[in-house]
């Protein structure tokens, strides 16, 4: 009986959904992966313009419920053009993964070999870990492109309703009014200003009243959220303003909808209103939050503030009913400080990363064959490819039939798209965004000295050395410190590697006697 197989398939820009070839591309690779397995593929599943990080997608949630309403007996291949199209963030990697197999199926990919033994296992948390690097320094990287934007005057953010984006020869993207509803907001501004309308309710039913909407499922729908945002911002006057990222108030080079002078003074009837203090960031200041534990309960704790004489403090307290630890609050510096002694005991001998370095460069090699033998198949494709057009263009020129002459051209549509699938193909394994040997040598960096990632005091960053370096949870007692604490299979292949080497080389995917 033939092997039944099912595609997902995963973009995470608007462009890329727009342009359509990235997911197109990814199904067509699986599906000659497929017919080259003899697999039947009976359903295809796709999240269009959802980033890696999340688990929560419609695409995947359809296809654990086709899994789960399976009638099929055998177990299911899933396939995917890449491992980094599940996921890009371990934890989210490792939880689908396991849903997946948990309804009898498996994952399989052309250009990855999931292996179910410690060294598979251990190259798969790297490709894992590196995709999630990738989305990191990918975040970081457009963040740093559109702060320097507002610093420059430009917003690179989303248009706001009222004003949208064109494409100017010197500015680049620069905002623009966009009417009708450019003078449907100035007028609602100004009459807010000048006390036709007295509070935010007039404003509201003003907007109502001229079928105002952006984004709305419903036309005229206007949620007193949204005409707060709009006497508030700041872009209505031609200025730009991010505190968040410490940009203060400057002239933008877009047109306003009102003065500077105006908005000022709309601020000035807001603020008789009294605002909520806004809320902190209580993922940015408790980092091991998900992770720390009560020694003496083994239940994670919860985080909050403490106020002090000057300031609000970190801390970490245990809630667990009956626990001799509840409601005592621990420091989080203390606790940080005691978790940056642990991780710096995660030192492995250079020699044991040398070891672990050639054995990963091994599989990586082979990956790259596996590339390779795919580019030759693709080159070949084009090739037949085009030698088929050629042979439909010879006889399109002795056929008179208007109907046959037509399938003829629709043919030869449908051969020159598969074959721009094909080359664009190409092109994407050639991106170096792609390209391991980076990350590759930042995760050795991470291995031989995780500390160093944890100081630089980034969110991203920190919270990927605990998704890497830690198992389980992290007990801690205010007195005695951490307890025993789980390291992944990361660290105990190196800290194997320097007792019994012999053991290492002869691990699945390695002749034994290589030179590694």
């Amino acid at each position: 009986m033939q092997q039944k197989s099912v595609i997902y398939c995963r973009v995470s820009s608007e462009r890329q959904v727009n342009e359509g070839h990235g997911l197109d591309g990814q199904e067509l690779r699986c599906r000659q992966y497929s017919d080259a397995n003899d697999y039947k593929v009976v359903a295809v599943f796709r999240d269009e313009g959802i980033s890696g990080g999340k688990s929560d997608r419609p695409g995947m949630k359809a296809l654990i419920a086709f899994l789960d309403d399976s009638t099929f007996e055998e177990e299911i291949v899933v396939l995917i053009d890449d491992i980094s199209r599940i996921a890009r963030d371990v934890e989210v990697h490792f939880e689908l993964k396991a849903a997946i197999e948990s309804r009898n199926a498996r994952l399989e990919s052309p250009s990855h070999d999931f292996q179910n033994n410690p060294m598979g296992k251990f190259f798969e948390t790297i490709m894992a870990g590196s995709a999630e690097y990738y989305r990191n320094e990918n975040r970081v990287r457009v963040m740093k492109n559109m702060k320097s934007r507002l610093d420059k005057g430009y917003w690179p953010f989303d248009q706001p309703p009222g004003l949208k984006n064109i494409n100017d020869p010197v500015h680049g993207k620069l905002l623009t009014p966009d009417e009708p509803k450019a003078t449907i907001i100035r007028e609602a501004l100004r009459g807010f200003l000048s006390r036709r309308f007295d509070n935010r309710a007039d404003v509201q039913r003003f907007l109502e009243d001229h079928q105002f909407t952006h984004r709305a499922k419903y036309k005229g729908t206007v949620h007193p959220e949204q005409v707060k945002r709009l006497l508030t911002r700041i872009l209505y006057a031609g200025w730009i303003e991010y505190p968040k990222w410490g940009v203060a108030r400057k002239k933008g080079h877009h047109e306003g909808l009102i003065t500077i002078d105006e908005f000022d003074a709309i601020q000035e009837r807001l603020a008789e209103t009294e605002h909520a203090p806004q809320r902190k960031d209580a993922h940015k200041d408790f980092p091991l939050r998900n992770y720390l534990a009560c020694s003496s309960c083994n239940e994670l704790v919860t985080a909050s503030w403490s106020k002090g004489r000057s300031k609000s403090y970190p801390y970490y307290r245990c809630t667990t009913k009956d626990c001799p630890r509840r409601n005592k609050g621990i420091r989080g510096e203390k606790v940080e400080m005691d978790f940056e002694k642990v991780l710096s005991r995660l030192r492995p001998k250079k020699e044991s990363l040398k070891l672990v370095e050639a054995i990963l460069k091994n599989l990586w090699d082979k990956r790259l064959d596996v590339q390779k033998e795919a580019e030759e198949n693709r080159e070949k494709q084009i090739r037949e490819t085009d030698a088929e057009i050629d042979k439909l263009c010879d006889r399109l020129g002795r056929l008179t039939g208007e109907i046959i002459i037509k399938k003829y051209e629709s043919r030869i549509e449908q051969l020159e798209e598969k074959k721009n699938i094909l080359r664009r193909q190409s092109s994407d394994e050639k991106d170096p965004r792609q390209n391991f040997g980076t990350a590759f040598k930042y995760v050795l960096r991470f291995t031989e000295n995780p500390l160093a990632l944890w100081k630089t005091g980034i969110f991203e960053d920190q919270r990927l050395v605990l998704k890497l370096s830690i198992l389980g949870v992290l007990p801690y007692d205010p007195k005695l410190g951490f307890g025993t604490v789980t390291f992944p299979l990361l660290f105990q292949l190196c800290k194997q590697s320097e007792t019994d080497k012999s053991k290492m080389v002869e691990m699945p995917g390695i002749e034994p006697g290589s030179n590694v």
